[in-house]
């Protein structure tokens, strides 16, 4: 069983936020407004994930800014053909290998439900998987319910946050960890976790190649 992010590790949201970014500063936000706002919409004081453009047009309104402009604009980056771009390299190859060995593939992301269903869908992945879980706070239960539904064999975790899976890896001891590298951590950082850690997708494609066969 392979449980798998989304963000960073099968879609390239980095671009996505540079492209945010872009279309803000052509509506007249701050390059400073921009990081905040994308700050403040991203996680609530309770701690849970809550990005939306809605929240975020919302928030830029308390500034000033027209918050429909914005709103139209963000929605521009949200297109199935700008989501479909997102796609990282090799993800379509990696999901469709791993389907082609009989594993599960669930797919466990952090954020606004609505926000990230709205991505996973428009891009064109989650026919690749079994199930989708979307949650707002906190991975570890979803993971508890599929390894108890689900009892296989050995199961996978493949990742970009290497907080999030140390973390993880300390509540689910016999999870094997591979991760994917993300422009937020550094080549050094990923070194000290142990794991296997790739730049691209083909490599985790190969890693589990040579696990797996052909």
């Amino acid at each position: 069983m392979f449980i798998i992010d989304f963000d960073d590790t099968l879609f390239d949201t980095h671009a996505l936020k540079q492209a945010q970014a872009v279309v803000l500063e052509e509506t007249g936000v701050s390059k400073e407004d921009c990081e905040w706002s994308y700050q403040a919409a991203r996680s609530a004081s309770d701690g849970q994930f809550t990005y939306t453009n809605d929240r975020r047009a919302r928030l830029l309104e308390t500034r000033g800014y027209n918050g429909d402009k914005i709103r139209n604009g963000l929605e521009e980056t949200l297109t199935p053909t700008a989501l479909r771009a997102g796609v990282l390299p090799g993800a379509i190859e990696l999901l469709t290998y791993l389907r082609s060995r009989g594993q599960s593939l669930i797919l466990l992301s952090l954020g606004d439900p609505n926000f990230q269903e709205l991505k996973v869908k428009g891009c064109g992945l989650a026919t690749y998987f079994d199930r989708l879980f979307m949650v707002s706070e906190k991975k570890e239960t979803v993971i508890a319910e599929m390894i108890t539904h689900h009892q296989p064999e050995d199961y996978w975790l493949l990742n970009d946050k290497i907080d999030e899976s140390v973390s993880l890896s300390k509540m689910f001891p016999n999870m094997r960890i591979v991760l994917k590298h993300s422009p937020r951590y550094t080549e050094t950082d990923y070194e000290v976790t142990g794991w296997p850690h790739f730049s691209h997708l083909s490599e985790i494609q190969s890693y589990f190649i040579t696990h797996y066969g052909e």
